[in-house]
């Protein structure tokens, strides 16, 4: 089933102009008052937008609403875990700095 899609009022995106280097990606309008408006009636913290580009051309930004099933949810925390654990065996097995024993050093 998919969901309504939601477009973010206030924010245009289009393609860079002709003529503009490699390294612009996207010019990017905002409407000030438009988009603080949108943005008061979301309730997350973060607002996650995918820029696309639809059949005829244009650019546009849709707010990616995708969020992990609980089987996706349960592998990234064991991933994470799993991680914690590495850096924890790795950090145990890290040669520390020893001080020659003082009986014999030349001072």
């Amino acid at each position: 089933m998919e969901t309504q899609k939601d477009f973010v009022n206030g924010l245009i995106v289009k393609k860079p102009r002709d003529n503009a280097p490699d390294f612009v990606k996207a010019s990017i309008s905002i409407k000030r008052e438009a988009l603080i408006a949108y943005l008061q009636g979301k309730n997350d913290e973060w607002l996650n937008v995918d820029v696309k580009e639809s059949k005829k051309g244009s650019w546009y930004c849709e707010v990616n609403n995708w969020r992990p099933n609980q089987t996706q949810q349960v592998r990234q925390d064991i991933n994470e875990q799993d991680k914690i654990q590495s850096d924890l065996n790795n950090f145990d097995q890290q040669p520390t700095n020893t001080k020659q024993d003082d009986n014999n050093s030349p001072f």
